[in-house]
């Protein structure tokens, strides 16, 4: 079907992301492109379970009751349910790789953020030894108390 379709060619898209995190420890995408996926797997996942009529029976047959049955021998025979089972736990594990994708942005942003602040602690405490030993005590400006 269409949505099996769209379904292996995420995973078939996705799939050389854990690969690469396994091999060089990082991921090449961004912070955008890993939430626009998860964004299109939740497409996928509702199209899946709450737009198509796959899981109901749709509108038509309570207007014409004489064909539900034929309807509900095709999904049997389809195997509708275990097919949409499938798919679902595939859009799991997808799911569960983007999660893990996003929790890799967001641990190498926090890194960057805690080297920022560090950085800022580093130049903070440079000046105030400029200003204390250099310019204060070697140069002697703003000495306006001292009686030497």
């Amino acid at each position: 079907s269409v949505l099996e379709l769209r379904v292996e060619e995420t995973f078939e898209r996705t799939r050389i992301y854990p690969q690469e995190l396994a091999e060089t420890g990082h991921i090449s995408l961004s912070q955008k492109s890993v939430s626009k996926l998860i964004g299109q797997l939740f497409i996928v996942r509702s199209s899946v379970n709450l737009e198509s009529d796959m899981l109901s029976t749709p509108d038509f047959f309570w207007d014409n009751d004489q064909w539900e049955p034929m309807f509900r021998h095709a999904g049997k025979y389809l195997e509708v349910d275990a097919r949409v089972d499938v798919l679902n736990k595939r859009m799991e594990v997808l799911d569960g790789m983007f999660q893990m994708l996003k929790d890799q942005l967001e641990v190498r942003h926090a890194t960057r953020l805690e080297w920022i602040v560090i950085w800022l602690i580093v130049a903070e405490v440079g000046l105030e030894l400029i200003w204390n030993i250099i310019i204060h005590d070697i140069l002697g400006y703003f000495n306006h108390g001292s009686d030497d």
